[in-house]
């Protein structure tokens, strides 16, 4: 069987890798690390994920979202579960109505447990079979 690419975009590399060891466990997921926004947009044309994860924070406030808005230009069928530690209330209201605008299809507030997040990109690459509850934005 073949195994779903999975860009997973962060500056902060202990994420990076304790995501790639959760996802790799499963035997579904190839993963592919990117530790910057020009990195991860260099990954999109070399590697053609099948779902993108994102940090929305990186080097700027906005890093996330222009990688988002840039990855959307690009491949405007890939899904897309951005990421963000901003926890706010107010915060997370503007974040969720921007990133639901660019078509983001999972918002979710770190930290993510290992077992949480493989489920999470299984259910971002396979919603019909992970449809126990319904995508939502979980900020």
């Amino acid at each position: 069987m073949k195994k779903a690419k999975v860009l997973l975009v962060d500056d902060d590399r202990d994420f990076v890798e304790t995501g790639r060891i959760a996802l790799e466990a499963s035997g579904k997921y190839e993963v592919i690390a990117a530790y910057s926004t020009q990195e991860g947009l260099q990954k999109v044309k070399q590697e053609n994920p099948d779902a993108v994860v994102v940090d929305l924070f990186m080097e700027k406030p906005d890093s996330g979202i222009e990688l988002v808005r840039n990855l959307r230009s690009q491949r405007s069928d890939v899904p897309i579960m951005v990421l963000t530690s901003n926890s706010g209330p107010v915060r997370y209201a503007e974040l969720s109505e921007e990133v639901r605008e660019l078509g983001v299809s999972r918002c979710v507030k770190k930290p993510v447990q290992p077992g949480q997040f493989s489920n999470l990109v299984g259910r971002l690459l396979n919603p019909a079979f992970y449809e126990l509850e319904p995508m939502a934005y979980e900020m």
